[in-house]
């Protein structure tokens, strides 16, 4: 209890210090006769009145700073505010009014009231924070980010960003969770500047190439996921989907190459911002598009496609509009710094920050995100990180989960497609985990049969024109097909690709174009005019050993490819010989 009262009086004299060089400093800046060297002293004085009470919240137990946390807070905080609200003032300023020592040591000392408040947090991890008291830490956090991201001032936009996920973490983990505020249209500015602004970090670090900063880039979108979990409510998030896959499509663009001078390059490939934004666009889409929340809505037909609103657009009018009286500094500063562009509000309501989502808004929507699907997902899949690989199979089984219906028949094939593909990956990190993921969407009847199907048809029938064109396609082609196959099983194969002699000749017409020798250039001109039925007895036997690969076989360079390719005569002819009602003859 003795040491317990030592931790607590640290505390209460390191608040008190903070307490009163914040209230020195903000009188002192009322008078216009303070000196610089006067503004240097009082600089170091709060700082290092900072600096002691993060030492003393580090080394106090966690109740202890439970039960202090207000008093530690608050004048931290404060102190925060007075920072970042000098430094953008600074910025406008000649020298002469603000030194750059002065303004190096105000940077300073922002990052100690940072470290201050993260630390502060941690300690209240699992425990509740009252709504106001995360709504002012919340504020302070997001006027932080409105201070520049550039040279020196990199260091506080990281310790920001470290400090706004302790918030969600711990905000989030409360029993009596404070979440149900920033879900109110009364913080929607707020919330929306926030995703805004790490979407706009996110993008200038990817274009930015060797140039921008890796780790920047990969926290702010580690933030962004974090801060679309906290918030957690389809309709605070609706109204935001639109820019945010938009902004994250263009962030993977940029930070993975996949079109040509948009961010290759080191600063654009080699680090972990690609798989946080895949994480990031599967937490957003699952919340917002999931299929549980439009059954009435969810229809076979088209939806009709209209022009995208970016988030800037929509947090220009939103923070524009905004006439709050909590914070309304805050948000007026953040309005200047960041969302201080052109761009269109037409299409933006001007009485809500939040959307209706009925039907006529799914049908809007829908097509944007499956638009930006398709054309950002599938080359992820060949990625040479094998963590971006594991991501986008992470993504593509969240959506045939949960979004499956509101996005449509082409994302869920497409997803199912990329899934079938990294079941076979080379690295057993991304296959197991993807195995699973199959066979977990396979209980819970998420993978559709008739999808499968087709997806085994086209593969069949397009597999030699793929071997002859490209082995390193080839081999995802193969492995694919051949996870698809095992999936079907032998008895639904034979019903849909034995039933009819058409259907026979036709596959076994795509098998011999695949066993082309190298001295027979004519083969598949030979096999087009005359394919007999041939018996695949053999190659259902139930033995663990495949045949073994002929000689001078054309269009497999490696044996690992040939065995897929065995594999999949295999189920095959297992296939011919499974038991079923549609066909009886053992024979292609």
């Amino acid at each position: 209890m003795e040491v317990e009262h030592d931790y607590d009086r640290a505390l209460i004299d390191g608040s008190r210090h903070v307490m009163i060089a914040a209230s020195m400093e903000s009188s002192s800046t009322t008078s216009t006769a303070s000196s610089s060297v006067s503004k240097e002293a009082l600089e170091e004085n709060t700082r290092e009145a900072v600096e002691r009470l993060r030492d003393s919240v580090r080394a106090a137990p966690i109740d202890v700073v439970r039960a202090r946390f207000i008093a530690c807070i608050v004048p931290t905080l404060d102190v925060l505010r007075l920072r970042y609200q000098a430094l953008n003032v600074a910025l406008g300023k000649p020298h002469e009014d603000a030194p750059p020592k002065v303004v190096a040591r105000r940077r300073v000392t922002a990052e100690r009231a940072l470290e201050t408040t993260r630390a502060a947090l941690e300690k209240m991890m699992g425990d509740s924070i009252e709504e106001d008291v995360s709504v002012r830490i919340f504020s302070a956090l997001v006027g932080a980010l409105s201070l520049p991201r550039i040279g020196a001032y990199e260091s506080v936009c990281e310790e920001v960003l470290l400090t706004l996920r302790a918030f969600c973490a711990s905000a989030r983990g409360a029993e009596d969770s404070s979440t149900t505020a920033f879900q109110s249209e009364r913080l929607a500015p707020m919330v929306g500047f926030t995703i805004s602004t790490l979407l706009a970090i996110s993008h200038e670090e990817a274009s930015a190439g060797a140039l921008g900063s890796k780790s920047l880039r990969s926290s702010a979108l580690l933030t962004l996921e974090r801060v679309i979990h906290f918030i957690g409510d389809a309709d605070a998030l609706a109204f935001l989907l639109p820019g945010v896959v938009s902004g994250l499509t263009k962030v993977l663009v940029a930070g993975s190459g996949i079109r040509a001078n948009e961010g290759a390059g080191p600063g654009g490939t080699a680090s972990d911002g690609v798989e946080y934004a895949l994480i990031s666009l599967s937490s957003i889409l699952t919340l917002v598009l999931n299929d549980n929340l439009y059954e009435s809505h969810v229809s076979g037909g088209e939806n009709k496609t209209n022009k995208a609103d970016t988030l800037q657009d929509a947090l220009k009018e939103i923070v524009s509009r905004s006439s709050r009286e909590d914070d309304e500094m805050s948000l007026q500063k953040l309005q200047t710094s960041v969302l201080n562009d052109q761009m269109s509000t037409k299409d933006i309501s001007e009485r809500s920050f939040n959307v209706k989502r009925d039907g006529e808004w799914l049908r809007n929507t829908a097509p944007r995100v499956e638009t930006a699907l398709l054309a950002t997902i599938p080359p992820f899949v060949s990625s040479a990180r094998s963590s971006v690989r594991l991501a986008a199979a992470k993504l593509a089984g969240q959506v045939l989960q949960h979004c499956s219906d509101v996005l449509g028949l082409k994302v869920r094939r497409k997803m199912l497609e990329c899934l079938l593909t990294l079941s076979g990956d080379s690295w057993t990190q991304v296959s197991m985990p993807v195995l699973e993921d199959l066979r977990s969407l396979d209980k819970l009847g998420c993978i559709n049969t008739d999808d499968l199907e087709i997806l085994i048809k086209d593969d069949l029938s397009t597999l030699a024109d793929v071997l002859r064109q490209d082995s390193a396609a080839a081999a995802g082609h193969l492995q694919r097909l051949c996870t698809a196959l095992e999936f079907t099983g032998p008895s639904r194969l034979k019903e849909i690709l034995f039933i009819s002699p058409s259907s026979r000749q036709s596959l076994c017409l795509n098998v011999v174009q695949c066993l082309v020798l190298t001295s027979h250039v004519s083969l598949k001109e030979r096999a087009a005019k005359a394919v007999h039925l041939i018996d695949l007895g053999d190659a259902s036997a139930s033995t663990d050993t495949l045949p073994r690969e002929p000689p001078r076989l054309q269009y497999f360079p490696e044996s690992s490819m040939y065995t897929k390719f065995a594999t999949i005569l295999r189920i095959l002819g297992q296939a011919t010989i499974a038991e079923s009602d549609g066909l009886v003859e053992p024979q292609l």
